[in-house]
């Protein structure tokens, strides 16, 4: 992934508050999502998307008990260590270009 993947992927605020709120309550399920942000339970369609996107950046993990999907948070996602990576080298040539 670059670090252009990464801060597209968070320059969403919805992706932003779906991550905190996963972090905030654990394992969560896409209905309990929809219900504290959206107010609707039944509105998981957009919901669903964005997790679908979290997921595949590695930012959000699914574990499936029975017929349920949950999503949980992921300790040190890879996506964010990378970023962290190219923001700090960027960084460094930033200054050295000073």
């Amino acid at each position: 992934m670059r670090l252009s993947d990464f801060c597209f992927i968070l320059a969403v605020p919805i992706r932003i508050a779906i991550l905190q709120y996963i972090k905030d309550n654990g394992s969560v399920t896409i209905r309990d999502i929809s219900g504290a942000l959206f107010g609707a339970p039944t509105n998981i369609v957009p919901v669903r998307r964005h997790l679908q996107v979290l997921y595949s950046a590695g930012l959000c993990q699914r574990i499936k008990i029975g017929r349920e999907l949950y999503y949980a948070p992921v300790s040190q996602p890879e996506a964010v260590t990378f970023a962290i990576q190219q923001l700090q080298k960027l960084f460094e040539m930033s200054t050295e270009a000073l």
